[in-house]
Formats: C-alpha cells, sequence, structure tokens
C-alpha cells in the first residue's frame, strides 16, 4: 500500500480548478464585473434618455459631450486649479 495514493473522492475533483472552488471564482467574477455593468448600463441609458427626448445640452447634456468636456478642463489645467482652489491650497 506504500507506494499508492488514497483515493479522492469524485465530489471532492469535480468542480475544482487549480485546487479552488469554481463557485468561488465565479462569484468572485461577479462580484467584481457588477459595478462596471451597472456603469455601463447606466452610461447607455443616459445616452438614450437624451437622444430618445432630444434635450439640449444645457439641460441634460450627453455622457459623451460630458467627457469630451472633462478632458478639455484637464488639459487646459483649469480643473487642476479649480481642484487646489476648492481644497485652499491656492
Amino acid at each position: 500500500m506504500e507506494g499508492k495514493r488514497a483515493a479522492t473522492p469524485m465530489l471532492g475533483v469535480i468542480g475544482r480548478r487549480e485546487g479552488k472552488p469554481l463557485l468561488r471564482n465565479s462569484r468572485r467574477s461577479r462580484e467584481r464585473l457588477l459595478p462596471l455593468a451597472a456603469l455601463v448600463i447606466a452610461l447607455l441609458a443616459w445616452e438614450g434618455l437624451v437622444r430618445w427626448q432630444r434635450y439640449p445640452p444645457f439641460i441634460l447634456p450627453s455622457p459623451g459631450r460630458v467627457w469630451a468636456r472633462f478632458l478639455t478642463v484637464a488639459r487646459d489645467g483649469m480643473l487642476l486649479a479649480t481642484a487646489l482652489h476648492l481644497d485652499g491650497v491656492s
């Protein structure tokens, strides 16, 4: 009996990958992807609402317009200047 390994019960082998239960890995994956999926759905709903109702940009700008403005303000340094001013550093 010394050269033989003890038989592993089938239940312990099925549903495992690299010694970790598959259920635990898939749960972690879902927990990581859920916030990202919620953000994507919210952005798509926002974009859809703006296009469907044809809101003017001064009432409800589209996510693309908000992102473009953010990049413009970040590039010209106004974002950092405003953040420092509001923080009391300036």
